[in-house]
């Protein structure tokens, strides 16, 4: 009031109005450009994965010519080890890596010689030693790499073997100098070819390869790693149910 009188004072707002309307037009702009952006980024990294998996195949296939498993087994691999991984609370990324990667465990085999490595019997002391090699080689067939999942497969196939003991090869590593990846697959591969048949020996039931297993804990197996696996055996049947195919991973046939 003044002077006893009310005033009515009318403030022109329509620039303050036309700023924050630019303001609100502009974030809005910027959001869907982020969008735009992050669904492309998305994408990118999709194809960058399924680029990496075809990697993974084709090696893992080129290995197969040489090598008696069947790709099956192969596959397994891959699953078991995921389960674990993921319970074992690793990120999904890791998880995808270690199911793409852990089949490549044994590609260094594409190295040893035909007698040793489809030979039916028991191997004699040199020829075991001459097999125990495609540990290295396979490290080095997938060393070097700026590849996450390469990288991991590499230190999978150099180190599945080591012991928890230390009395492993090809270095004789021990506990955690082992790579996580590697200890996870060297329960998981144990345990798929003892309930499996092969040309060597006939299948064993799940439970006298889970006895056979318990007693080489803290010797070969991480024993943490071996409770996560017999925590998550209902998931191993589930996939040793599920994945009964014979054949090679499937990779679409070259165009000609």
């Amino acid at each position: 009031m003044v002077d006893g009188k009310c005033l009515i004072i009318i403030q022109d707002l329509r620039d303050t109005f036309q700023d924050s309307q630019s303001l609100l037009q502009a974030a809005r702009e910027n959001l869907l450009t982020q969008e735009v952006l992050e669904l492309e980024v998305s994408k990118r990294t999709a194809e960058i994965r399924d680029r990496e998996q075809e990697i993974a195949g084709r090696l893992v296939y080129a290995a197969g010519y040489r090598d008696e498993e069947t790709g099956a087994h192969i596959r397994r691999i891959g699953l078991y080890a995921g389960v674990i991984a993921k319970a074992l609370g690793w990120s999904p990324l890791a998880v995808d890596d270690i199911q793409a990667a852990a089949p490549m465990h044994d590609i260094g085999k594409i190295g040893i010689p035909d007698s040793i490595l489809k030979k039916p019997g028991r191997l004699t002391k040199d020829e075991f030693r001459i097999m125990k090699g495609h540990a290295k080689i396979g490290a080095q067939i997938l060393g070097g790499s700026d590849i996450a999942m390469i990288q991991m497969a590499a230190e999978i196939a150099g180190s599945h073997h080591e012991f928890w003991n230390g009395r492993g090869y090809p270095n004789g590593l021990s506990g955690d100098a082992i790579p996580q990846s590697a200890r996870i697959v060297a329960i998981v591969d144990v345990y798929d070819a003892l309930v499996h048949k092969r040309v060597y020996k006939a299948a064993m039931t799940e439970d006298e390869t889970i006895d056979l297993m318990e007693h080489i804990v803290g010797i070969q197996f991480d024993p943490h790693i071996f409770q996560v696996f017999i925590d998550n055996l209902p998931a191993m049947r589930t996939i040793r149910s599920e994945v009964l195919d014979l054949s090679l991973i499937h990779i679409s046939e070259p165009t000609r």
